[in-house]
């Protein structure tokens, strides 16, 4: 009995080995599919930084040009202020004029029609520059770089106030 027992103990044995054996096979593949996943998140995780940044990068140019284009606008606003107040100005000097004149409407019209008009074209620099148009009314539109601003003047340049 005893060669009995001993070849039942082997081949319980052997039966646990393979279950062992199969284990940890499983346990290996398994094993290899969570590295293979950690590698692709890895690459995921690598590539969504580099986004990342790129995506940082872009909205720092975006808030630098905002700011630009907001200090533009307010330029803007200052120049289109200015330009009234010089419009303002010349009207009130057109009425003063025609009063010292005695002009009547249609000599007062004549009048407006002999102011000039002076186109400030924003330069290269961004500085405007003026240009005299002519003596009589110029209608139209320059344009510079997409913008353009109109104020009137006087003729006799000298009681322009120097903007």
């Amino acid at each position: 009995m005893c060669a009995c027992v001993s070849q039942t103990d082997l081949q319980l044995a052997k039966e646990k080995t393979k279950r062992k054996s199969a284990i940890i096979v499983r346990q290996e593949e398994e094993l290899a599919q969570r590295e293979q996943a950690l590698a692709a998140a890895a690459r995921d995780v690598s590539g969504l930084s580099g986004q990342l940044e790129a995506l940082r990068a872009e909205v720092a140019a975006l808030r630098a040009e905002n700011e630009a284009l907001r200090g533009k606008l307010e330029d803007s606003k200052q120049q289109l202020q200015s330009n009234e107040q010089m419009i303002r100005w010349l009207n009130q000097q057109v009425g003063v004029r025609a009063a010292r004149e005695g002009c009547r409407a249609s000599a007062g019209q004549q009048l407006r029609q002999d102011f000039a008009v002076i186109w400030a074209v924003p330069n290269v620099t961004g500085k405007s520059s003026r240009v005299l148009a002519s003596k009589r009314v110029v209608v139209g539109q320059l344009f510079a770089g997409g913008s353009y601003q109109v104020a009137k003047a006087c003729p006799l340049l000298a009681t322009v106030p120097n903007r």
